[in-house]
């Protein structure tokens, strides 16, 4: 008969979220939140830091350009210093003027001094010297190609109007898409003015070794010049004329201004010194700036296109691999609360391993469940005739003692008086493994009585192949410890010693050690059983340890068996009573193995335990 089982009947069951409206937030949660800050980093934070990154690169290496420039125009200032600093020239214009020396005879020296000085030197490409009173260059020579008459049109003006004011200061002048030197020559004596010198410097060798991408990007500019000096005058942009009203109001300080106006990217960079004042001007692409960026935004771009096939794929797997299989449970769990007991669902319908394991468990709580209901009141009876029949087979103990008594009695009536002494040391042996009294621990004259029967019953199988020798003090006589823990290590002394050799002694030693600190606590006692045997191997004896310990597997089948577990049992009971510090121990010297017990000799045992 069938057994129906009903919902309670109560309130209204709250309606629950379902699986389907969980695992959307969960995969939503999951893939927007990730996307959002990866969109947030890449398109915002990232690109912010990369682009002031670039712009901080960018000002550094404008402002180490204007130092390199600053540099070389101040060499050039010093070699223009020179000829007054060394009187040559002075002297040599002293004699001219006294008539010791003809015009062409010093114009010669000046010509040779100006190419022993200036025409080696790379960074100057061109010098010219106006001696007082001349219009036109006295001594003039150029390295670079540039023309005399462009010189004579466009530099020659500059230079003589620095000729005609009494000012000694170096001035720097950019005239024609070149940049010179230019100052007065006065006499040390009696500050007399005595000619003018000018130098041109070499544009090419002033912008190479910049740190800047394209050189043809970078201008100069000074405050009293309209012009710009470039390498590519032509490439000169409206660009370069805002930043110039920007750097004429950042001049004060002596910053560098970075401005972004329409495509480019523009730099200026103002650097005030005692003698002189410029601008260095540097352009750059926005494109070429922000490349990196655009080329990261196009692969974020892309990667979160794939993302989105991607989140649809995980939903449609999630669902198909545990919704789906959640709800078919749910079903076949519901027509099972209402009483279709023994339903199943076929294993066919669920997509993946773990399921079908959870099908099959399902299935089979089903059937066992039906069979539980069907047959609970039969098995129910069975089990109490099945627990009648095993108290009616359970030995009573003292049957066992009494057989032995009658035995025991009927051989001293027959005078054998051996074979009595054998049954009641079996008896003894066979009282002691029964505990009728549930103790724990046992005074050591009580297990030394056992450990006796069991080596009287020994002596009797070998005969004289067995001699026991015993020194025992009699102070641990009284000394509490765990019951049956000698004779299994006398029965392993004769298994796998005196069995293997033609006659051999056990020595059984009992007596007190005193502490000598480490872990132990108060005395101790050692109980050790040596035996003759043969010699073992280091691979054997750590064997043996390990068998002691629990370290290796005993298969129960094996020969011997039994005795290996009785020596784990005894360390293992000695270890939980007393504690992990002592227990059971083996070496070897020679042909004598000992088995070695440590306990305290003082222990009070807790009624509790």
């Amino acid at each position: 008969m069938y057994l129906k089982m009903k919902r309670k009947i109560g309130s209204p069951k709250k309606k629950r979220t379902s699986l389907r409206s969980i695992l959307i937030g969960i995969l939503a949660a999951a893939w927007m939140i990730p996307i959002a800050v990866f969109t947030w980093f890449i398109f915002y934070h990232y690109q912010r830091a990369y682009t002031e990154k670039s712009d901080n690169l960018i000002r550094n290496a404008v402002e180490v350009s204007a130092v390199l420039i600053k540099t070389d125009i101040d060499e050039a200032i010093i070699k223009s210093r020179k000829p007054s600093y060394e009187g040559e020239w002075e002297s040599g214009y002293m004699g001219y003027i006294r008539g010791n020396t003809r015009r062409n005879a010093y114009l010669a020296s000046i010509k040779s001094s100006l190419i022993s000085k200036y025409y080696m030197d790379n960074r100057i490409a061109r010098y010219a010297f106006y001696l007082e009173g001349d219009e036109t260059p006295s001594c003039y020579s150029a390295k670079n190609g540039y023309s005399y008459g462009d010189f004579l049109k466009y530099v020659q003006p500059v230079a003589l109007d620095l000729a005609r004011r009494d000012t000694s200061y170096v001035e720097i002048h950019v005239v024609d898409n070149q940049i010179y030197v230019m100052r007065n020559l006065y006499t040390v004596s009696d500050y007399h003015r005595y000619g003018t010198l000018v130098l041109g410097l070499n544009k090419s060798a002033l912008f190479s070794g910049l740190p800047l991408e394209g050189e043809g990007r970078v201008l100069l500019s000074f405050p009293d010049d309209e012009e710009f000096l470039s390498l590519y005058p032509e490439k000169e942009k409206e660009i370069y004329r805002i930043l110039r009203g920007y750097a004429e109001e950042d001049e004060a300080r002596g910053g560098t201004v970075s401005l972004a106006i329409g495509s480019e990217r523009g730099y200026c960079h103002t650097c005030v010194t005692d003698n002189y004042t410029f601008t260095l001007y540097y352009t750059t692409p926005g494109e070429a700036l922000y490349k990196d960026v655009f080329r990261l935004n196009v692969i974020a771009l892309i990667t979160m296109l794939c993302m989105v096939p991607l989140m649809i794929l995980t939903f449609f797997l999630l669902s198909r691999h545990m919704q789906k299989p959640l709800e078919k449970l749910a079903a076949v769990s519901r027509r099972l609360r209402e009483g279709e007991l023994g339903i199943t669902l076929p294993k066919e319908q669920i997509p993946n391993e773990e399921f079908t394991e959870l099908v099959e468990s399902f299935n089979d709580m089903s059937s066992q469940l039906k069979h539980l209901f069907d047959t609970v009141y039969l098995e129910r009876m069975a089990a109490k005739d099945a627990q009648i029949e095993a108290l009616q087979a359970q030995i009573n103990p003292h049957f066992l003692n009494n057989t032995l008594e009658m035995m025991n009695w009927q051989s001293r009536m027959n005078g054998d008086i051996e074979t009595s002494r054998m049954i009641e040391a079996l008896g003894t042996v066979l009282d002691a493994g029964m505990n009728r009294n549930n103790d724990r621990l046992v005074r050591l004259a009580e297990e030394l009585r056992c450990g006796d029967a069991f080596l009287y019953i020994m002596s009797m199988r070998f005969g004289t192949r067995l001699r026991v020798e015993k020194e025992i003090k009699a102070d641990t006589m009284q000394v509490k410890v765990p019951r049956l823990i000698l004779q299994p290590l006398l029965e392993n002394a004769i298994r796998h010693g005196i069995e293997k050799v033609n006659s051999g002694i056990i020595w059984l030693k009992i007596y007190p050690v005193e502490d000598s600190g480490g872990d132990f606590d108060g005395e101790r006692i050692f109980i050790d059983v040596v035996n003759t045997s043969r010699p073992l191997g280091p691979e054997k004896m750590e064997y043996i340890e390990g068998i002691i310990c629990g370290r290796h597997a005993m298969d129960r089948g094996e020969p011997g068996a039994h005795t290996s577990i009785g020596i784990y049992n005894v360390n293992r009971r000695i270890q939980l009573i007393y504690g992990v510090q002592y227990g059971l121990g083996v070496f070897q010297e020679g042909e004598l193995f000992t088995t070695r017990i440590t306990i305290p000799k003082n222990f009070e045992e807790d009624n509790d335990g």
